[in-house]
């Protein structure tokens, strides 16, 4: 039952303080000159950096969230909340396959809806 109850908190209650960190802090982004605009633009900038793997809008964000819906399908099985968690992949496949133009606007739309959307996740998952 422990590890059950600690993959529930990692599912439920990551996804929303990392949202909020990002509103709060940002990320970073995988930027060149030679940045295309089309889904996955940024590949040209790609150096396979630290950075570039642990702090950017194009990788670490759609993996990190990507993730955590799995998680969150794993630990609950209401309709709701597969509803709302579905909506929460949505975005994130956006955010994944958004252009480097796109993603200048949409990245902040994201994090404001993402956060809504986990919001939801966690208070439908506790009802």
């Amino acid at each position: 039952m422990g590890y059950f109850s600690l993959i529930y908190a990692t599912a439920l209650l990551v996804a929303p303080m990392s949202h909020i960190w990002h509103i709060e802090y940002g990320e970073g982004r995988i930027t060149c000159d030679a940045v295309e605009d089309r889904a996955f633009g940024w590949t040209p900038c790609w150096t396979g950096s630290w950075d570039q793997w642990t702090d950017t809008y194009e990788l670490t964000l759609p993996i990190e969230f990507l993730f955590l819906a799995a998680l969150v399908f794993y630990v609950d099985d209401k309709p709701s909340v597969r509803i709302m968690n579905g909506m929460h992949i949505i975005l994130t496949i956006i955010l994944l396959f958004a252009s480097p133009k796109l993603l200048d606007v949409y990245a902040s739309i994201f994090n404001i809806t993402g956060l809504i959307a986990s919001i939801g996740i966690l208070v439908l998952s506790i009802l």
